[in-house]
């Protein structure tokens, strides 16, 4: 028997079932408390091959979301044509007309794809035989492929922080989110007793992932747990959301639609003229690991992925940014762009202070830059400034040079880091 999942799948896929035998009612005359989607079953023979595609799916016991979807592109189809689908085989017109009606619902060349291979199964499953349907290839045409206009820019990231720091909760989201490459239900589903304290890091379980059980990793973003969890005391109740709904109840997990209106604002406070979801921090995070060098099989690892063939879905990258970073490593160019893809924690050089977020270019501390570049041009500053001083202040000079190597040392120490 399926399983429910954190999308709660099953209770819509048996309101579908239920209201089986009212699709083949115009939406606005289907009873209060059915299924009232925008399509309509036209010819009546094809809910009997409804009837029978959902046995068939029951009896192969698919999840409840694959047998939602399975149903939805149906009643895609029943909507289009009023003809019977076991006639669609010796007409090839109407089944042309399908066709261009599915390519234009379906936006993405990953949908029509996915709507057609779904049209293939079900066809299969009915008249043992895919016919028409199998001549339907679907390809991307490379001179029309554009760069997703919500594609998050490492300065974006880093003001996006900002913008939140004072709210911990939707932070913390933010950079989980790029970090364990999570979807945005699976992580919002997290409770307290799901995480795993290493002392140094923390893995959280998902009850009920998309693609089975996994682990959120939580390394650069641990210091922030431990911030959020120390802020709200959550330790004294593991059976409680990590993330808890607007009224702080922790028997209510918030939602991915309450953390996407906070970054509609977010983004609109910021100027950012783009629109910022959950999906694009978790296609931001895709991206930052693949310029930082991580393997494909590394990348499928952390998001939890079955294959890496999702990998070109997420990964968001350009030529030019592989360029730069590759400038960059061998020492070509060097600049502020040292630390435009790393998000390790700070540490000061001034006051020790450490685990300072990424995105902060000054101590909260004392104050002082985080930037190594701003540093060392300080330092060269002190040092023109100590030649001209006096022979009478040798004491003083043999201190501020003390002070000067000891900054420098962790200085390299710092950029050696950096490098790796």
């Amino acid at each position: 028997m399926a399983d429910n999942d954190i999308y709660n799948s099953k209770a819509k896929y048996d309101r579908l079932v239920r209201s089986l035998d009212y699709l083949v009612l115009p939406t606005d005359k289907r009873p209060k408390g059915t299924y009232h989607g925008k399509y309509q079953i036209k010819n009546t023979k094809n809910l009997e091959h409804l009837k029978r595609l959902i046995s068939k799916f029951e009896a192969q016991d698919l999840s409840y979301i694959r047998r939602k979807r399975f149903i939805e592109v149906f009643l895609t189809i029943a909507h289009i044509t009023d003809k019977d689908f076991s006639e669609l085989q010796k007409n090839e017109e109407e089944s042309d007309k399908i066709a261009s009606q599915i390519n234009k619902i379906y936006k993405t060349v990953e949908s029509r794809k996915s709507a057609f291979s779904m049209i293939k199964r079900i066809w299969k499953v009915l008249f043992k035989d895919i016919g028409y349907w199998n001549e339907i290839k679907i390809q991307q045409d490379k001179s029309k492929q554009r760069q997703r206009k919500d594609k998050l820019l490492p300065e974006e990231y880093r003001s996006l922080l900002k913008y939140f720091n004072q709210d911990v909760e939707t932070k913390l989201i933010i950079i989980l989110t790029v970090e364990s490459l999570s979807r945005p239900a699976e992580l919002l589903s997290c409770k307290i007793k799901g995480i795993e304290d290493y002392q140094d890091y923390a893995l959280i379980n998902i009850e009920r992932g998309k693609e089975g059980l996994k682990k959120l990793i939580c390394i650069d973003s641990y210091p922030l747990l431990k911030q959020y969890i120390q802020q709200y005391q959550l330790s004294s109740n593991p059976e409680t959301y990590l993330f808890s709904n607007g009224n702080r109840n922790r028997d209510k997990q918030l939602t991915p639609a309450m953390v996407s209106k906070k970054l509609r604002k977010a983004c609109k406070d910021l100027q950012f003229n783009k629109s910022i979801s959950l999906y694009s921090l978790k296609r931001f995070g895709v991206t930052l690991m693949s310029l930082q060098g991580a393997s494909a099989n590394e990348i499928s690892k952390v998001a939890g992925w079955t294959s890496p063939k999702q990998l070109s879905t997420y990964d968001l990258s350009t030529q030019k940014e592989v360029v730069d970073i590759l400038l960059l490593k061998k020492g070509i160019r060097k600049g502020k762009e040292e630390n435009g893809y790393s998000t390790k924690p700070k540490e000061c050089l001034y006051c020790g202070r450490k685990e300072i977020g990424f995105e902060l270019n000054d101590c909260p501390q004392c104050l002082r830059s985080l930037d190594p570049s701003k540093i060392r041009k300080q330092m060269e500053l002190m040092q023109k400034l100590d030649s001209l001083s006096g022979l009478s202040e040798v004491e003083n000079v043999k201190t501020v040079l003390e002070i000067l190597n000891e900054l420098k040392a962790r200085l390299e120490k710092v950029e050696t880091k950096l490098k790796n």
